[in-house]
């Protein structure tokens, strides 16, 4: 698993012509969750967080 930034990772998919999902996270267990399927599935994910989550 690589992380890289969002501006290279939504250029990719356009220019490629795949989606790229968001993720609202708001804990351990589901960013955990979240990074455990997209490696599992070799797709990217972009976990996002509220800042009122802090």
């Amino acid at each position: 698993m690589s992380i890289i930034s969002t501006k290279y990772l939504l250029q990719d998919a356009q220019a490629n012509g795949y989606a790229v999902p968001a993720f609202n996270i708001h804990n351990a267990e589901t960013i955990q969750a979240i990074l455990e399927v997209c490696s599992e599935m070799r797709s990217p994910g972009d976990p996002r967080r509220d800042a009122g989550d802090l």
